[in-house]
């Protein structure tokens, strides 16, 4: 048996005169019951109540208590505040917390939350799914728009955009700032510019006549006429 002790009380005994006592506040000792368990008694005088407290409990099949002498599980809690006889303790004592490994017992987990949250507007603890507005169920949010009709984007084609990477032609369409590479694929139209001269139908200089003379002077002659032009190559 191990006793702990707290403070010292003084006692005016008449016939052995003055006696002084620690008081005791608990003691590690064999459950006298059964002569096998070990248990941390509290005495009552020390807390104040009418039956001691058993603070821990270690039985001799292994399994530990908390506030009670007689664990119905290899873990058994119960409220240790409760002024009840240690012996009717399972009986007697709200069970706080019990875990088991045992076939017949499953493990303890936690089922509901002790204080319900509010998710989105909807009250959840734990017990049950729960249905969201406007995410899983139809909500009441306002929204403006016409996304649910918007029937306008649905004519817009291919012929009606500019794309990236594809061979288009394009009609009415203003580039700004573009940049032209290889344009041996482009078709261009006639152009409508103003021009002066014959070019087109200019056909005076195919009646002369071109050729070099021995020391390499460019010789103009018009066919029937006596006039003759010599370029020098100087």
């Amino acid at each position: 048996m191990i006793k702990f002790y707290s403070g010292s009380t003084t006692i005016v005994d008449e016939k052995n005169g003055r006696v002084e006592y620690a008081a005791e506040i608990g003691r590690w000792e064999i459950d006298p019951d059964d002569g096998e368990s070990i248990q941390f008694r509290i005495p009552s005088q020390s807390v104040g109540t009418n039956n001691d407290r058993i603070a821990f409990y270690v039985s001799s099949s292994g399994n530990i208590g908390v506030g009670t002498k007689d664990p119905a599980s290899a873990f058994d809690i119960r409220d240790a505040k409760q002024d009840v006889d240690p012996r009717n303790a399972r009986s007697g004592k709200e069970a706080l917390l019990k875990l088991s490994r045992e076939a017949s017992e499953k493990d303890q987990r936690a089922t509901q939350l002790t204080t319900a949250r509010t998710i989105g507007g909807v009250s959840f603890n734990g017990t049950a799914n729960i249905n969201l507005p406007g995410v899983n169920i139809a909500g009441n949010q306002a929204t403006t728009g016409n996304a649910a009709t918007a029937t306008k984007i649905a004519s817009i084609t291919n012929d009606d955009i500019v794309q990236k990477t594809a061979t288009q032609t394009l009609t009415n369409k203003t580039l700004t700032t573009p940049t032209i590479g290889d344009m041996s694929n482009c078709t261009f139209p006639t152009l409508n510019q103003s021009t002066t001269g014959n070019a087109a139908t200019a056909t005076n200089l195919s009646s002369f006549t071109f050729a070099l003379d021995r020391s390499n002077n460019l010789v103009i002659s018009q066919p029937g006429s006596r006039t003759t032009w010599t370029i020098s190559p100087d």
